[in-house]
Protein backbone atom coordinates (compact mmCIF):
# COMPACT_ATOMS: atom_id res chain seq x y z
CA UNK A 1 0.00 0.00 0.00
CA UNK A 2 1.48 3.56 -0.87
CA UNK A 3 -1.36 5.78 0.46
CA UNK A 4 0.52 8.51 2.65
CA UNK A 5 -2.61 9.80 4.07
CA UNK A 6 -4.25 7.72 6.37
CA UNK A 7 -7.03 9.26 8.20
CA UNK A 8 -9.09 12.33 6.43
CA UNK A 9 -12.10 14.89 7.86
CA UNK A 10 -14.67 14.68 5.43
CA UNK A 11 -17.74 17.22 5.78
CA UNK A 12 -20.92 15.28 6.39
CA UNK A 13 -23.80 15.80 3.90
CA UNK A 14 -27.05 14.10 2.38
CA UNK A 15 -25.09 12.06 0.02
CA UNK A 16 -22.65 10.54 2.11
CA UNK A 17 -24.09 10.01 6.22
CA UNK A 18 -25.70 6.86 4.96
CA UNK A 19 -22.47 5.35 3.66
CA UNK A 20 -21.10 6.01 7.00
CA UNK A 21 -23.57 5.60 9.26
CA UNK A 22 -23.46 1.43 7.64
CA UNK A 23 -19.91 1.39 7.98
CA UNK A 24 -20.70 2.12 11.65
CA UNK A 25 -19.12 5.58 11.78
CA UNK A 26 -20.57 7.72 14.55
CA UNK A 27 -22.70 10.41 13.48
CA UNK A 28 -23.24 13.39 15.67
CA UNK A 29 -25.94 14.57 15.86
CA UNK A 30 -27.99 17.77 17.99
CA UNK A 31 -31.73 18.11 18.56
CA UNK A 32 -32.79 21.54 16.49
CA UNK A 33 -36.03 23.66 17.67
CA UNK A 34 -38.60 21.47 16.69
CA UNK A 35 -36.66 18.69 18.94
CA UNK A 36 -35.81 16.37 16.07
CA UNK A 37 -32.06 14.85 16.04
CA UNK A 38 -30.63 16.46 12.66
CA UNK A 39 -26.84 16.76 11.85
CA UNK A 40 -25.30 20.50 11.73
CA UNK A 41 -24.46 21.67 8.45
CA UNK A 42 -20.48 21.74 7.86
CA UNK A 43 -20.27 18.57 10.46
CA UNK A 44 -16.83 16.73 10.28
CA UNK A 45 -15.71 13.71 11.04
CA UNK A 46 -12.32 11.28 11.34
CA UNK A 47 -12.56 8.64 8.43
CA UNK A 48 -10.24 6.04 7.25
CA UNK A 49 -8.92 6.59 3.77
CA UNK A 50 -10.04 3.21 2.48
CA UNK A 51 -13.61 4.08 3.74
CA UNK A 52 -13.95 7.09 1.57
CA UNK A 53 -16.55 6.58 -1.24
CA UNK A 54 -15.62 5.20 -4.55
CA UNK A 55 -16.32 8.23 -6.19
CA UNK A 56 -15.04 10.59 -3.84
CA UNK A 57 -12.89 13.31 -5.76
CA UNK A 58 -11.54 14.52 -1.98
CA UNK A 59 -7.36 14.96 -2.54
CA UNK A 60 -5.32 12.23 -0.57
CA UNK A 61 -1.60 11.85 -0.55
CA UNK A 62 -0.07 8.92 -2.84
CA UNK A 63 3.67 7.75 -2.55
CA UNK A 64 5.03 6.99 -6.29
CA UNK A 65 6.26 2.97 -5.93
CA UNK A 66 9.05 3.75 -8.71
CA UNK A 67 10.86 7.32 -7.45
CA UNK A 68 9.33 7.98 -3.84
CA UNK A 69 8.09 10.85 -4.79
CA UNK A 70 4.79 11.77 -2.70
CA UNK A 71 2.25 13.51 -5.14
CA UNK A 72 -1.43 14.62 -4.15
CA UNK A 73 -4.34 12.54 -6.42
CA UNK A 74 -7.84 12.53 -6.13
CA UNK A 75 -9.24 9.35 -4.13
CA UNK A 76 -11.54 8.41 -7.20
CA UNK A 77 -8.67 8.49 -9.72
CA UNK A 78 -6.48 6.21 -7.21
CA UNK A 79 -9.59 4.09 -7.25
CA UNK A 80 -10.12 3.72 -10.82
CA UNK A 81 -5.85 3.34 -11.43
CA UNK A 82 -6.38 0.23 -8.62
CA UNK A 83 -8.70 -1.45 -10.28
CA UNK A 84 -7.24 -1.10 -13.98
CA UNK A 85 -4.43 -2.03 -13.20
CA UNK A 86 -2.49 -5.82 -12.96
CA UNK A 87 0.62 -4.09 -11.32
CA UNK A 88 -0.87 -3.33 -7.76
CA UNK A 89 1.89 -0.58 -7.34
CA UNK A 90 0.93 3.37 -7.36
CA UNK A 91 2.81 6.23 -9.67
CA UNK A 92 3.36 9.45 -10.11
CA UNK A 93 2.91 11.04 -13.62
CA UNK A 94 7.04 11.30 -14.45
CA UNK A 95 6.73 7.37 -13.65
CA UNK A 96 3.68 6.04 -15.46
CA UNK A 97 5.58 4.84 -18.26
CA UNK A 98 7.53 2.14 -15.80
CA UNK A 99 4.29 0.88 -14.52
CA UNK A 100 3.13 0.50 -18.07
CA UNK A 101 6.13 -1.41 -19.46
CA UNK A 102 6.49 -3.61 -15.42
CA UNK A 103 2.55 -4.45 -16.80
CA UNK A 104 2.92 -5.34 -20.43
CA UNK A 105 6.16 -7.78 -19.19
CA UNK A 106 3.90 -9.21 -16.75
CA UNK A 107 1.03 -9.73 -19.03
CA UNK A 108 2.53 -10.43 -22.37
CA UNK A 109 6.23 -10.76 -21.64
CA UNK A 110 6.99 -7.36 -24.02
CA UNK A 111 7.91 -4.06 -23.18
CA UNK A 112 5.86 -1.95 -25.28
CA UNK A 113 2.18 -2.22 -26.75
CA UNK A 114 3.71 -2.26 -30.38
CA UNK A 115 5.38 -5.75 -29.54
CA UNK A 116 2.01 -7.62 -28.55
CA UNK A 117 1.86 -9.98 -31.52
CA UNK A 118 -1.84 -9.24 -32.67
CA UNK A 119 -1.15 -5.52 -32.40
CA UNK A 120 2.56 -5.63 -34.14
CA UNK A 121 0.19 -7.59 -37.19
CA UNK A 122 -2.95 -5.26 -37.05
CA UNK A 123 -0.52 -2.18 -37.02
CA UNK A 124 1.18 -3.94 -39.95
CA UNK A 125 -2.04 -4.19 -42.06
CA UNK A 126 -3.45 -0.43 -41.73
CA UNK A 127 0.34 0.42 -42.98
CA UNK A 128 0.36 -2.36 -45.59
CA UNK A 129 -0.57 -0.74 -49.63
CA UNK A 130 -0.42 -2.21 -53.00
CA UNK A 131 2.96 -3.27 -54.17
CA UNK A 132 2.29 -1.75 -57.10
CA UNK A 133 1.21 1.33 -55.88
CA UNK A 134 4.91 1.33 -54.00
CA UNK A 135 6.55 0.68 -57.22
CA UNK A 136 4.50 3.74 -59.40
CA UNK A 137 5.92 6.41 -56.64
CA UNK A 138 9.91 5.14 -56.47
CA UNK A 139 9.38 5.37 -60.64
CA UNK A 140 7.82 9.28 -60.22
CA UNK A 141 10.82 9.80 -57.60
CA UNK A 142 13.34 8.70 -60.46
CA UNK A 143 14.46 5.47 -57.69
CA UNK A 144 15.14 2.58 -59.22
CA UNK A 145 14.39 -0.60 -57.11
CA UNK A 146 17.04 -3.44 -56.33
CA UNK A 147 14.74 -5.95 -57.11
CA UNK A 148 16.87 -8.36 -55.50
CA UNK A 149 16.48 -7.18 -52.05
CA UNK A 150 12.84 -5.80 -52.61
CA UNK A 151 10.77 -7.17 -50.04
CA UNK A 152 7.74 -4.89 -49.53
CA UNK A 153 5.68 -5.59 -46.08
CA UNK A 154 4.15 -2.36 -45.15
CA UNK A 155 5.13 1.65 -45.23
CA UNK A 156 8.23 1.27 -42.56
CA UNK A 157 9.87 -1.86 -45.13
CA UNK A 158 13.18 -0.79 -45.73
CA UNK A 159 13.71 -0.71 -49.73
CA UNK A 160 16.62 -0.50 -51.34
CA UNK A 161 17.33 1.46 -54.37
CA UNK A 162 19.48 3.42 -56.90
CA UNK A 163 18.85 7.27 -57.66
CA UNK A 164 18.73 7.75 -61.61
CA UNK A 165 19.88 11.43 -61.30
CA UNK A 166 22.81 10.60 -58.61
CA UNK A 167 23.52 6.71 -59.33
CA UNK A 168 27.24 7.84 -58.16
CA UNK A 169 25.63 7.56 -54.91
CA UNK A 170 25.41 3.57 -55.06
CA UNK A 171 22.23 1.72 -53.63
CA UNK A 172 20.80 3.23 -51.10
CA UNK A 173 17.78 2.64 -48.75
CA UNK A 174 14.39 4.28 -47.51
CA UNK A 175 10.87 3.58 -46.72
CA UNK A 176 7.66 3.97 -48.99
CA UNK A 177 6.20 5.82 -45.92
CA UNK A 178 9.05 9.10 -46.18
CA UNK A 179 8.26 9.36 -50.55
CA UNK A 180 4.40 9.37 -49.54
CA UNK A 181 5.02 12.15 -47.39
CA UNK A 182 7.16 14.06 -50.17
CA UNK A 183 10.50 12.62 -48.83
CA UNK A 184 12.95 12.71 -51.87
CA UNK A 185 14.49 9.17 -51.04
CA UNK A 186 17.78 10.04 -52.44
CA UNK A 187 20.51 11.92 -49.89
CA UNK A 188 21.70 14.15 -52.64
CA UNK A 189 18.58 15.06 -53.82
CA UNK A 190 17.67 16.54 -50.37
CA UNK A 191 20.65 18.21 -49.95
CA UNK A 192 20.03 19.95 -53.16
CA UNK A 193 16.40 20.58 -51.39
CA UNK A 194 17.63 21.93 -48.45
CA UNK A 195 20.88 24.49 -49.80
CA UNK A 196 21.80 27.51 -50.91
CA UNK A 197 18.14 29.39 -51.70
CA UNK A 198 16.02 26.36 -51.24
CA UNK A 199 16.92 26.21 -47.66
CA UNK A 200 14.69 28.02 -45.08
CA UNK A 201 16.08 26.19 -42.13
CA UNK A 202 19.46 28.13 -42.37
CA UNK A 203 18.38 31.24 -43.96
CA UNK A 204 15.64 32.13 -41.95
CA UNK A 205 16.51 31.10 -38.50
CA UNK A 206 15.65 28.76 -36.12
CA UNK A 207 12.60 26.65 -37.06
CA UNK A 208 9.96 24.10 -35.14
CA UNK A 209 12.03 21.73 -35.95
CA UNK A 210 15.29 23.60 -34.47
CA UNK A 211 13.63 24.39 -31.35
CA UNK A 212 12.11 20.90 -31.34
CA UNK A 213 15.09 19.20 -31.28
CA UNK A 214 16.98 21.59 -28.90
CA UNK A 215 14.13 20.09 -26.12
CA UNK A 216 15.47 16.38 -26.46
CA UNK A 217 19.08 16.55 -25.89
CA UNK A 218 18.42 16.60 -21.94
CA UNK A 219 20.29 13.73 -21.70
CA UNK A 220 23.20 15.15 -23.00
CA UNK A 221 23.27 18.20 -21.48
CA UNK A 222 23.35 16.59 -18.43
CA UNK A 223 26.14 14.68 -18.66
CA UNK A 224 28.08 17.02 -20.16
CA UNK A 225 27.46 19.32 -16.95
CA UNK A 226 28.26 16.58 -14.82
CA UNK A 227 31.46 15.67 -16.62
CA UNK A 228 32.69 19.00 -14.99
CA UNK A 229 31.27 18.50 -11.73
CA UNK A 230 28.21 20.99 -12.40
CA UNK A 231 30.75 23.86 -12.43
CA UNK A 232 31.46 26.62 -15.51
CA UNK A 233 34.52 24.98 -17.58
CA UNK A 234 36.48 28.65 -17.90
CA UNK A 235 35.34 30.10 -14.26
CA UNK A 236 35.21 26.64 -12.51
CA UNK A 237 31.86 28.59 -10.65
CA UNK A 238 28.70 26.44 -9.84
CA UNK A 239 25.90 28.89 -10.87
CA UNK A 240 22.15 28.19 -12.05
CA UNK A 241 23.03 30.16 -14.94
CA UNK A 242 25.47 27.70 -17.00
CA UNK A 243 24.30 26.32 -20.36
CA UNK A 244 26.02 23.55 -23.06
CA UNK A 245 28.15 25.09 -25.85
CA UNK A 246 28.66 23.01 -28.37
CA UNK A 247 31.86 21.99 -29.49
CA UNK A 248 30.39 20.94 -32.87
CA UNK A 249 28.14 23.19 -34.01
CA UNK A 250 23.73 22.23 -33.28
CA UNK A 251 23.39 23.54 -36.64
CA UNK A 252 25.33 21.21 -38.36
CA UNK A 253 24.04 18.32 -36.16
CA UNK A 254 20.65 19.00 -37.19
CA UNK A 255 21.67 19.14 -40.96
CA UNK A 256 23.44 15.62 -40.19
CA UNK A 257 20.30 14.54 -38.81
CA UNK A 258 18.30 15.30 -41.36
CA UNK A 259 20.37 14.00 -43.98
CA UNK A 260 20.90 10.79 -42.59
CA UNK A 261 17.18 10.18 -42.02
CA UNK A 262 16.23 11.20 -45.13
CA UNK A 263 13.37 13.36 -43.93
CA UNK A 264 11.59 16.06 -45.61
CA UNK A 265 12.34 19.25 -44.10
CA UNK A 266 8.78 20.82 -43.04
CA UNK A 267 7.94 24.71 -42.29
CA UNK A 268 5.89 23.78 -39.24
CA UNK A 269 6.50 21.10 -36.82
CA UNK A 270 2.93 20.17 -36.64
CA UNK A 271 3.71 18.28 -40.33
CA UNK A 272 5.95 15.41 -39.25
CA UNK A 273 4.31 12.14 -38.03
CA UNK A 274 4.82 11.15 -34.59
CA UNK A 275 7.64 7.90 -36.24
CA UNK A 276 9.14 10.96 -38.05
CA UNK A 277 9.62 13.10 -34.98
CA UNK A 278 10.98 9.80 -33.18
CA UNK A 279 13.32 8.64 -35.45
CA UNK A 280 14.58 12.62 -35.89
CA UNK A 281 15.34 13.01 -32.33
CA UNK A 282 16.71 9.54 -32.29
CA UNK A 283 19.58 10.38 -34.74
CA UNK A 284 20.16 13.90 -33.06
CA UNK A 285 21.21 12.22 -29.71
CA UNK A 286 23.30 10.00 -30.94
CA UNK A 287 24.76 12.38 -33.49
CA UNK A 288 25.84 14.88 -30.11
CA UNK A 289 27.47 11.61 -28.59
CA UNK A 290 29.21 10.99 -31.77
CA UNK A 291 30.58 14.19 -31.53
CA UNK A 292 31.13 14.32 -27.65
CA UNK A 293 29.91 15.90 -25.09
CA UNK A 294 29.63 19.60 -24.95
CA UNK A 295 31.18 22.25 -22.24
CA UNK A 296 29.38 24.33 -19.46
CA UNK A 297 29.82 27.60 -19.13
CA UNK A 298 28.31 30.39 -17.75
CA UNK A 299 25.29 31.96 -19.84
CA UNK A 300 27.02 35.33 -19.86
CA UNK A 301 30.32 33.98 -21.42
CA UNK A 302 28.29 31.59 -23.60
CA UNK A 303 26.99 35.08 -25.08
CA UNK A 304 29.92 36.94 -25.38
CA UNK A 305 31.52 34.00 -27.41
CA UNK A 306 28.73 34.07 -29.94
CA UNK A 307 28.31 37.91 -30.31
CA UNK A 308 32.08 37.32 -31.27
CA UNK A 309 32.41 34.39 -33.22
CA UNK A 310 28.87 33.87 -34.74
CA UNK A 311 26.12 31.41 -34.02
CA UNK A 312 27.33 28.91 -36.61
CA UNK A 313 31.03 28.82 -35.99
CA UNK A 314 31.88 26.39 -33.18
CA UNK A 315 35.06 24.22 -32.81
CA UNK A 316 37.62 23.25 -29.88
CA UNK A 317 40.48 25.92 -31.44
CA UNK A 318 38.25 28.78 -30.90
CA UNK A 319 37.26 27.61 -28.24
CA UNK A 320 40.44 27.43 -26.46
CA UNK A 321 41.42 30.96 -27.81
CA UNK A 322 37.99 32.49 -26.23
CA UNK A 323 39.15 30.68 -22.78
CA UNK A 324 42.42 32.63 -23.06
CA UNK A 325 40.69 35.95 -23.85
CA UNK A 326 38.77 35.33 -20.82
CA UNK A 327 42.20 34.71 -18.17
CA UNK A 328 44.06 37.62 -19.57
CA UNK A 329 41.10 39.83 -18.68
CA UNK A 330 40.37 40.53 -22.70
CA UNK A 331 36.37 40.38 -21.56
CA UNK A 332 36.31 41.93 -18.78
CA UNK A 333 34.70 45.42 -20.34
CA UNK A 334 32.43 43.51 -22.24
CA UNK A 335 31.00 41.15 -18.73
CA UNK A 336 30.88 44.88 -16.57
CA UNK A 337 29.26 46.39 -19.62
CA UNK A 338 26.20 44.50 -20.34
CA UNK A 339 26.28 41.91 -17.20
CA UNK A 340 27.39 43.29 -14.24
CA UNK A 341 29.34 40.24 -13.64
CA UNK A 342 32.69 41.40 -12.55
CA UNK A 343 32.32 40.92 -8.96
CA UNK A 344 31.19 37.41 -9.00
CA UNK A 345 33.69 36.33 -11.29
CA UNK A 346 36.63 37.32 -9.01
CA UNK A 347 35.08 35.90 -6.52
CA UNK A 348 35.34 32.57 -4.83
CA UNK A 349 32.99 29.78 -5.96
Amino acid sequence: MSLETKEIEVTLSGSNIKHYEDLHYEIPRVKDNHYRMTIPKGTKILVKVEDLPKGSNIMIDVKCNYCGKVVPKEYYKYIKQKENSIIDKDCCDNCKQLKTKEGLLQKYGVERNTQIPKVKENMSASRRHNIKTVRNLFLEKGLIIDEKTFNYINDRSIIYFTCSKHPEEGIQNTYYMILQQGGCGCKKCRYEKISGENCHLWKGGITDLYNHLRGKIGDWKFKSIKSNDFRCAITNIKDNNIVIHHLYSFAEIVRETLLETNIELYSEISMYSELELKILEDKCLELHYKHELGVPILKCLHDIYHNIEGNLITDEIKFINFKNKYYNFKLDDLLEDKYKWTNVLKGVS
